[in-house]
């Protein structure tokens, strides 16, 4: 769980670190878009997420927004555009769900009295992961190029959805609360 949200929080900070870079090469009043694009996703995901993990198990839907979220950091790499890297952020700001959906699946793996401690410890770690991308994120920018700042949150992505997949159990609570509203 810590992994993954160290993952999404990342992804959240790293922008800002380069964000100069992206300002010099696409324009200083059009490269807040890959700012703005990724928060409006991740408030949006963040809601959605949570829900059909309610429904669908949350150790699944975290497995769905990890590639997604690879994704998008790959579509940035690759991006010579900033329309493409408005639309691969865009994707992986569906990373913002992360952390509702680890303190949902903290709830339901760790014992009642450790939960309070459990969502402490990810909600500490996504701010500390936040800071650090805002600092690795600029001196990697400024080392080798902003799109090693993607490739890294892609191989992080990735990484942390292979420990998913080999670590965490299947969600126990899914499927008890009802119907998506899809309208």
């Amino acid at each position: 769980l810590a992994l993954t949200e160290i993952n999404s929080a990342f992804e959240v900070g790293m922008v800002y670190g380069v964000i100069g870079s992206l300002m010099r090469e696409f324009g200083a009043t059009s490269a807040g878009w890959v700012i703005t694009t990724f928060l409006l996703a991740g408030a949006i995901s963040a809601a959605v997420g949570s829900r059909l993990g309610d429904i669908f198990g949350r150790r699944r839907v975290v497995m769905v927004m990890l590639a997604l979220a690879m994704t998008g950091s790959i579509i940035n790499a690759s991006s010579t555009s900033l329309t493409g890297l408005i639309v691969g952020r865009s994707i992986q700001g569906v990373a913002a769900s992360l952390l509702p959906l680890c303190i949902g699946l903290a709830r339901e793996y760790f014992p009642a009295p450790r939960v309070p401690r459990a969502i402490g410890w990810l909600t500490a770690i996504a701010s500390f992961s936040a800071m650090l991308g805002i600092v690795i994120g600029g001196a990697m920018a400024d080392a080798i190029g902003w799109r090693s700042t993607f490739w890294l949150a892609a191989i992080h992505a990735g990484l942390s959805l292979a420990c998913v997949i080999v670590v965490l159990p299947p969600s126990r609570a899914f499927g008890l609360r009802g119907r998506f509203d899809w309208l």
